[in-house]
């Protein structure tokens, strides 16, 4: 299957009883360091992140146990969960994620969270692959059941067996990011796999903790707050320093522009001038990805990086808004083209 990946590292008895579970596994939805979707740029989100982490670390509440990170499209929510990923990489935390993207089939498909978060797990417990292989073989229709089903047979029973028979257990974080994008956007879907993770995280000394990252769509804050108060959360508004996050991500773009354009020996050491990247901050409106799509146009194009921003501040000024997460996607995708000039990418930022 196009997108999935299939293991080949065990016996060929396990690997036949663990086909079914490599057949659902989304690649491509785990936020690895090798293939980063964002990152936060250096010294931005930094109180975010903080908070986050001192969550994971349960330095808090410990009841609390599911977090949600909520924000627009592009206020930095997938750059966060890719820091928190490469940070509990580092640190040896245990993780396992799955970014949603309703872009991709296989990253919008329900269906297809358990298994991939599964596949991860089996990789922290290595012990656990006989006992998943043993199950598969007794509900070999188990990824036609239920999200909450495949979540209590596949990772909770299996996790905690482990866990309790660990000397020094250790916590496990769900990292799921873009739920909005679920189901193709289909509310119930939503619904059902976060009242699956709370269940999750909400049962007498589980080992998981839950990240959310997702828009703040109201069916969201509904169902978050019927889960009531065993979760903690963050709103990327300007109450965490957006803007001069922001303006400090902009200023660094274009001093690396200064050093790597083939024209940056055509520059003044003025530009840009300071109204430049005050309206650049300012029409972001606490949106990261507007910022970084502009300053990408400018940095990719040929052109004389002056001629861009003159582009880019035309199109600002026409008041045209950036409306669909599509174009988002293309122009802030790391896998997007660098080839683009910049006044095509700036008549993508605003459609008319």
């Amino acid at each position: 299957m196009d997108g999935l990946f299939v293991e080949g590292q065990q016996t060929s008895g396990q690997n036949n009883s663990l086909k079914s579970l490599y057949e659902h596994v989304a690649h491509n939805a785990i936020l690895t360091a090798e293939r980063p979707r964002a990152r936060c740029h250096p010294g931005t989100r930094d109180e975010a992140i903080r908070i986050i982490e001192k969550w994971i670390d349960g330095d808090g509440d410990l009841s609390r146990r599911i977090f949600w990170l909520s924000g627009p499209a592009g206020s930095g929510k997938t750059a966060i969960s890719q820091t928190i990923s490469n940070r509990c990489t580092l640190r040896g935390t245990h993780m396992a994620s799955f970014c949603i993207s309703d872009a991709d089939p296989k990253r919008s498909h329900a269906g297809l969270v358990v298994a991939t978060l599964l596949f991860q797990i089996l990789r922290l417990f290595p012990t656990l692959e006989a006992d998943i292989s043993t199950l598969l073989k007794e509900k070999p229709l188990i990824f036609d059941q239920s999200i909450p089903d495949q979540f209590k047979y596949l990772i909770d029973i299996p996790v905690r067996t482990v866990v309790d028979a660990s000397a020094h257990p250790q916590r496990l974080l769900l990292l799921i990011d873009g739920l909005d994008e679920c189901g193709h956007r289909a509310k119930h879907v939503q619904g059902d796999l976060l009242h699956a993770l709370h269940y999750l995280g909400s049962q007498q000394n589980s080992p998981f903790i839950v990240l959310v990252a997702s828009r703040g769509e109201p069916h969201l804050v509904m169902t978050f707050d019927d889960i009531g108060l065993s979760n903690d959360s963050i709103c990327l508004d300007d109450s965490y320093s957006s803007q001069d996050d922001i303006r400090l991500f902009v200023m660094a773009e274009f001093e690396k522009i200064k050093r790597t354009h083939p024209l940056a020996h055509t520059l003044n050491n003025d530009w840009p001038a300071e109204a430049d990247i005050d309206e650049i901050v300012e029409e972001s409106s606490g949106q990261f990805i507007y910022a970084a799509s502009i300053l990408r146009s400018i940095s990719n194009s040929s052109a004389s990086p002056v001629h861009s921003l003159d582009n880019a501040r035309e199109s600002m000024r026409l008041g045209v808004e950036l409306q669909d997460d599509h174009v988002y996607q293309q122009l802030y995708s790391p896998t997007a083209s660098t080839s683009h000039p910049a006044d095509h990418s700036i008549k993508a930022l605003h459609p008319t």
